[in-house]
């Protein structure tokens, strides 16, 4: 997907009249690009989207630097057709690059992307899914699917790692929200570092990486995009000033339960209960234990919601 972003960018960014070259030798100045935001609440977000079709080709375009941070920052002018159309303009203009121009292209963007973590208005690795991962045309069938099962196995063990401290975050993150929410005279005594999720080593330079299938890597993406966010508002608004205590756990247990819906998909895709299965039969699944935690969750939240309509009738 990088590949073919690549091959049809002419090596220039795609902003009107800028000629700007993405990759120069070793030096990179091109960003992967969304129309539609990755995340919610970014620039011209579309819930309707699934995560593989936000990942997808028709919704990346390579800017520079520059006017990536001005698209991001004024999607009323830079909207989603206009956007398109300018990618489809600048496609047009130029010759597909020969393959092997593209592929090392590609491969220079993804890892600039993994230097650039926490730029402002950037993409990062952490949202870039597909990593030409397209096996190579003499590739046999079976030999892709061996190489895909390979990197699910791999890859494993630090996704487990990751959700279960997810899994840790939204326990800690619904105590301390249903205690204040109560009022209670005993607080949960946690700091803001048992609400910082754990980070994968291999995700998203790891060979590995680029051969997984393209719905699997779209999940996981998804997964380890949602980590960024959660710890984005952990960054942000721990002990901000005249910040409620309850309306603060109560944005980290939605940030956690997300995640934990999301880590639900790469559960099932990457055979995760089969690869890793509980230590302990008594533990269960950690589907179960996710399923579990969101039904605890459901409940603490209808009886917050309980107690304030109580309170307005009072």
């Amino acid at each position: 997907m990088v590949k073919r972003l690549f091959a049809h960018s002419g090596n220039c960014c795609a902003f009107p009249k800028c000629d700007r070259r993405l990759v120069h030798g070793e030096s990179v100045a091109g960003q992967i690009c969304h129309i539609c935001a990755a995340n919610p609440g970014g620039p011209r977000y579309d819930p309707s989207q699934t995560p593989a079709e936000r990942h997808d080709y028709p919704n990346l375009v390579l800017f520079c630097g520059d006017h990536h941070k001005i698209v991001d920052d004024d999607p009323e002018s830079y909207t989603v057709e206009r956007l398109a159309k300018i990618k489809e303009q600048h496609a047009a203009r130029y010759a597909e690059l020969p393959d092997a121009k593209a592929e090392q292209g590609a491969m220079l963007l993804i890892e600039h992307s993994a230097m650039s973590f926490g730029q402002s208005g950037g993409i990062t690795a952490h949202t870039v899914n597909q990593v030409i991962n397209n096996p190579a045309p003499s590739e046999r069938p079976e030999e892709a699917l061996r190489r895909q099962k390979e990197a699910r196995r791999i890859l494993a063990p630090e996704l487990q790692r990751t959700i279960d401290r997810v899994l840790f975050i939204h326990q800690r993150a619904l105590a301390n929200f249903g205690a204040h929410s109560v009022n209670a005279k005993v607080l949960p005594n946690d700091t803001k570092q048992d609400f910082i999720p754990h980070w994968p080593r291999l995700y998203p330079t790891a060979p590995q990486v680029r051969d997984l299938a393209d719905d699997d890597a779209a999940a996981l993406t998804a997964y380890y995009d949602s980590l960024h966010v959660l710890n984005d508002e952990v960054e942000d608004w721990w002990e901000r000033d005249g910040q409620l205590p309850v309306n603060l756990f109560n944005v980290f247990r939605d940030k956690a339960s997300r995640s934990l819906k999301l880590a639900l998909i790469c559960i099932e895709k990457f055979d995760l209960e089969t690869l890793i299965p509980p230590p302990y039969e008594a533990w269960g699944t950690i589907s179960y234990r996710i399923n579990q935690a969101l039904k605890s969750e459901q409940q603490t939240l209808d009886a917050h919601l309980a107690r304030a309509a109580a309170r307005e009738k009072k």
